[in-house]
């Protein structure tokens, strides 16, 4: 699913970016809209029912946030400048957050009352209210933003700027392989889970356990954000995810079973959207900004999207081999290392 997902990832982003005639500043609440309205037909044709329609849905959730997240980002340039972005990327940072513990809340309760499927109309009721708010924010976009559009990035720009810019190679390393192991940390974890939680209160296990998560991840924004990038500075600041995963890694290799697994997604899950997300995105502001719209989209959907592909791989050469969740945590460990 994940190949699959990659896959589809690139083409959308090597479509041409004339966006069928709609104004670039309305582009993300015209994908949100049309994100909701497919996604409300996902939960009328009953995905739980088919194992093919159920990853299909699966790789449709992973295509429309990848292209969701882009756009998002290309109209938050429209909207600010550089020096505002700096200023106020912490705030957007915890509206992120706020809204993803928000959304497992509601999962939760959902989960609760009614059938797993219908997340997927929850889902899709946000999605739509998102679209409303993302117009809203698209029209305070002047008129003429539209001239000095970005150039677009092609699978072909890649291998020219890694030639070029050794700073943007680096960079593109650091994604790609953290990337990676959090995805093989991510198959471990659930691994473990569905040995030992049974099969009908997986749901609320999840929704649970994602919802602590992203409290966590608000907190670390809010309270512990601004004093760890004050006295650790950034690179410092980018070591506290890899070391913590790789502890949590070290446990299941020892045989810490669901515990120590619980201890390398709860670390992946509260720092990577708070402390790790803001980091790393601080390392695109040196770039200058004419090459920065055609980096940070190639980086962003072949570094995230390539990375768990390249995961998917070897998680599956390692299960034809027949090895289980305490190698693919070793290759966490070293992966953490380079990391």
């Amino acid at each position: 699913i994940y190949i699959v997902m990659a896959v589809v990832a690139v083409a959308l982003a090597e479509l041409p970016g004339k966006g069928a005639g709609i104004p670039r500043p309305l582009r993300l609440s015209a994908t949100l809209a049309f994100g909701a309205a497919v996604t409300l037909g996902f939960f009328f044709l009953e995905p739980a029912g088919s194992p093919w329609l159920l990853r299909a849905f699966y790789v449709w959730a992973g295509a429309i946030a990848t292209l969701a997240g882009v756009q998002f980002w290309v109209l938050l340039s429209d909207v600010y400048t550089i020096t505002q972005a700096k200023r106020l990327y912490r705030v957007i940072g915890t509206g992120s957050l706020a809204g993803a513990a928000l959304g497992a809340g509601l999962a939760r309760v959902a989960a609760s009352a009614f059938p797993a499927q219908a997340l997927i109309a929850v889902a899709a009721a946000a999605m739509a209210v998102t679209a409303g708010l993302a117009f809203v924010l698209g029209s305070r976009v002047p008129a003429d933003v539209e001239a000095p559009a970005p150039g677009r990035w092609r699978l072909g720009d890649i291998r020219t700027l890694l030639q070029r810019e050794p700073y943007v190679t680096r960079l593109a390393g650091l994604v790609l392989v953290s990337s990676v192991a959090v995805t093989i940390a991510d198959f471990v974890f659930k691994s473990e889970v569905a040995r030992q939680v049974a099969p009908e209160d997986l749901a609320r296990f999840f929704a649970t356990f994602y919802g602590l998560l992203s409290v966590l991840a608000l907190v670390v924004q809010v309270v512990l954000m601004g004093w760890i990038l004050r006295v650790f500075d950034v690179h410092r600041a980018l070591w506290a995810l890899p070391l913590l995963v790789l502890g949590g890694a070290s446990g299941v290799v020892m045989g810490g079973g669901l515990v120590a697994a619980l201890l390398m997604k709860g670390a992946d899950g509260t720092l990577r959207p708070s402390l790790n997300r803001t980091s790393t995105e601080l390392l695109f502001l040196p770039i200058p900004d004419r090459l920065r719209s055609r980096v940070k989209p190639a980086i962003d959907v072949s570094g995230q999207r390539g990375g768990q592909a390249v995961a998917s791989l070897f998680i599956l050469s390692q299960l034809a081999l027949g090895r289980g969740d305490a190698v693919l945590a070793f290759f966490v460990l070293v992966l953490c290392v380079a990391w």
